[in-house]
This record gives structure tokens, C-alpha cells and sequence, in this order.
């Protein structure tokens, strides 16, 4: 009897432990070391991004020899919140060739008028950069660029703007490798917006596909969809442009948010009321949905016509 009851207490441990073999077996095989490895990357990538909370608002493209307050005034009655600051050029070792005291003097002066009209604007320097032309993105050009961005939010802009475009191929690694040694620098506590190509499935190097945007989209705070120099030539294929590329954005699973590009310095069918009626269409997620507002391309390039176009769209019960 004794012995009976050895073998079915054997028999029952060596069962347990051929079911816990087998459990964590396949444990193993669905959470390798190389699968963990890069679960834990990309959880760092999601880790390394700002902790600000970002706030709904429009955006405008400017530069820092703006000095009119009264189109400070209108910025800020029409609900724009970040400033996209053009800083001047780079040249092709990553360094700004602006003197400092031009960039400290605008800052200054926004900081001054804030403090009066107790409106708080978010400041993100930019450049320029298109790969192919005076730049690229070799080790140099990325040591220089990611000090200069660095040494900027040390004077006082709140994060930077991210302008690379034609990107190619072989070089978009590099890119997002960028992305993520600008977050090292500047931490956390800034913001990386970045300007973004155009979705296409089968994209040029001035365009993305939905991989390239997922990779961005893990390293950025912000996207600036473009709504211009689209090569479309009637209302209709700007219309079915603008809906293509914000359904895009609103059906993925991105993990940025998302602001459109409107133009001013573009003609027909490229025009801001065009853009606006055409983006104010789609049925965007009431709850869900990435875009926070509306990006104007640019500020030296908007007249009144095209400010009350704005003013008229803000009033629309469908604004965002």
C-alpha cells in the first residue's frame, strides 16, 4: 500500500513539473531575450519622450525678427499656442551662424509680452534642413546640430522643431537615431516637434509611409502634417489629398499628436480657405483624435484676407 502510494505522489510531481516545464517553455518562446530586448527599447523610446502635457492649440510659423506686437495680440487671440521660431541659418558642420544676442533679444521680448498679456506661448526653434543641398546627416552635422538645439532650449525655448526633409532611404535610421540623441540632450522636460513629409504608401524621399511615421511618431511630441506642395492641380485632388492624409492619421495607431499645415504662400489649389474646408469636412474622433489644431505657414506670408479666413474657420462649431 505504501509503495503504491510513493508511485502516485512520484507520479503526481513528476507531472507538476512537466506542466511547469511546459509553461515556462512557453513563456521563453514567446518572451525570448531578443523579444524582451526589444520590448525593452521600445518602451524606453516611449519612456524618453516629454512628460509635459501637451496642450490643444493652433501654431504658426515665425522667426525671431518678429517685432510687432500687435501680430503677437492677433496670434493670441486667435488661439495660437506654439511658435515655430525660425533661428537663422545652419551652416554644414550643424552650427548656427545667427549671433546670439539676435536669438536672446526675441526671447526677451516674447517673455515681456507674455508677462503683460498673460498669455504663455511655447517656443520651438527651428531650421531649415534639406538633405542633399548644403546638409546631410553625417556624424559631424549631428554632433553640431544636436549641440546648437541643446544649447537653445539652455537660453529658453520651451523644446525644438525638427524641419529635415527629403530624408533619403538609406539615411532615415540615421534620422530617428538623431531624434533620439536630441531627446538625451534637451530631457524630458522639453518638447521635439518635428515637420513631417507627406504620407504615401509608396513614398519619395520628401514623403513617409506608416512605418517611418510610427518611428517618428515614437521618438516626437508633435508631428506637423504638411497641407502643401502636394503636385496637385484642381480643388478635388487637394480635397482628396488632405482627407487621405488626415484619415491616415486619425485610423493609426500613433503615438504623437498631430497638427496641420496650412498654407499662405502658396497658390491655387493650395490656399488657406481650401485647406481649411477641406480639413473642417472630415469627421475627425471626438475623443481619440490625434490633431490638436492648425499650423499656419507663415506668419510674413499671411495678409488680413487670409487672417479673417482663420478667424472665420475658429468660429466654426467643428473647430478643434
Amino acid at each position: 500500500m505504501k509503495s503504491r502510494k510513493l508511485r502516485l505522489i512520484f507520479l503526481g510531481v513528476f507531472i507538476a513539473l512537466f506542466i511547469l516545464s511546459m509553461a515556462i517553455s512557453a513563456r521563453w518562446i514567446k518572451f525570448s531575450p531578443e523579444k524582451a530586448s526589444e520590448n525593452f527599447e521600445n518602451k524606453q523610446l516611449m519612456i524618453k519622450k516629454s512628460t509635459l502635457n501637451i496642450k490643444e492649440g493652433n501654431a504658426i510659423v515665425t522667426n525671431i525678427w518678429l517685432e510687432n506686437e500687435e501680430k503677437l495680440d492677433k496670434f493670441a487671440e486667435s488661439n495660437i499656442k506654439y511658435l515655430f521660431v525660425d533661428v537663422g541659418e545652419m551652416d554644414s558642420k550643424g552650427k548656427l551662424t545667427t549671433p546670439e544676442n539676435e536669438i536672446t533679444d526675441f526671447l526677451t521680448e516674447i517673455r515681456s509680452y507674455e508677462q503683460d498679456k498673460r498669455h504663455d506661448f511655447i517656443l520651438l526653434p527651428y531650421n531649415e534642413i534639406i538633405i542633399g543641398e548644403t546638409y546631410d546627416l553625417n556624424q559631424e552635422f549631428a554632433n553640431g546640430l544636436v549641440d546648437e538645439y541643446s544649447y537653445l532650449t539652455k537660453l529658453g525655448f520651451d523644446g525644438v522643431h525638427v524641419d529635415v526633409e527629403a530624408i533619403p532611404f538609406s539615411e532615415r535610421q540615421e534620422y530617428l537615431k538623431l531624434l533620439e540623441r536630441i531627446r538625451d540632450r534637451i530631457g524630458q522636460g522639453k518638447l521635439i516637434t518635428v515637420y513631417s513629409g507627406s504620407y504615401s504608401e509608396n513614398p519619395s524621399e520628401w514623403e513617409w509611409n506608416d512605418e517611418f511615421y510610427r518611428e517618428v511618431s515614437n521618438r516626437a511630441d508633435i508631428i506637423a502634417m504638411p497641407g502643401y506642395d502636394t503636385g496637385v492641380d484642381t480643388d478635388d485632388e487637394y480635397w482628396n489629398y488632405v482627407k487621405n492624409q488626415v484619415e491616415f492619421v486619425e485610423r493609426e495607431e500613433l503615438s504623437a499628436k498631430f497638427l496641420f499645415s496650412v498654407p499662405t504662400h502658396k497658390q491655387e489649389p493650395e490656399t488657406i480657405d481650401n485647406a481649411l474646408d477641406a480639413f473642417s469636412d472630415i469627421k475627425l474622433s471626438e475623443t481619440e483624435s490625434r490633431f490638436i489644431g492648425i499650423v499656419i505657414f507663415a506668419e510674413w506670408t499671411t495678409d488680413e484676407k487670409e487672417w479673417e479666413i482663420f478667424e472665420n474657420y475658429l468660429k466654426d462649431a467643428r473647430k478643434i
